[in-house]
C-alpha cells in the first residue's frame, strides 16, 4: 500500500476528462492511482482489512461514476464533501463496532 500522498492534481485533469466521456482505461489508471490512498486512510481508522477494502472500493466507484458532480467545486463545497466521506467512515466504524459487540455479546453467552 502506499503512503498517503497529495489530492488529486493538475495531472488528472485529462484522465477525468477521458473518465467523462466514458474511457474505461482512465477510470483503471484513477482507481489504480488512488485506491491505495483511500484504503490507507479507512484502515487507519477502522483497524479492518474487510472494512477498509469495501469503504475504499465503494468510494472510488462512486467517485469515478460521478465524476460531473465534481466540476468547478468551491473551497466550501469540497469541505462539505469531505466532511460527507468522514460521516461515512464513522457509519462504518459504528457498524464495524456493532458488529463486534454482537460478536462477543454471542459468546458470552455460550
Amino acid at each position: 500500500m502506499q503512503p498517503l500522498a497529495k489530492a488529486a492534481s493538475d495531472d488528472d485533469r485529462p484522465l477525468i476528462e477521458r473518465v467523462r466521456r466514458g474511457d474505461q482505461d482512465a477510470a483503471r489508471i484513477l482507481f489504480e492511482r488512488y485506491f491505495d490512498r483511500i484504503y490507507n486512510y479507512a484502515y487507519a481508522r477502522l483497524g479492518r482489512a474487510e472494512d477498509a477494502e469495501d469503504l475504499a472500493i465503494d468510494t472510488m466507484t462512486r467517485s469515478l461514476t460521478r465524476l460531473d458532480l465534481f466540476q468547478d467545486l468551491t473551497a466550501a463545497q469540497a469541505a462539505q464533501i469531505m466532511g460527507k466521506s468522514v460521516g461515512a467512515v464513522q457509519a462504518l466504524q459504528h457498524r464495524a463496532l456493532g458488529s463486534l459487540e454482537r460478536a462477543l455479546h454471542g459468546r458470552a453467552n455460550n
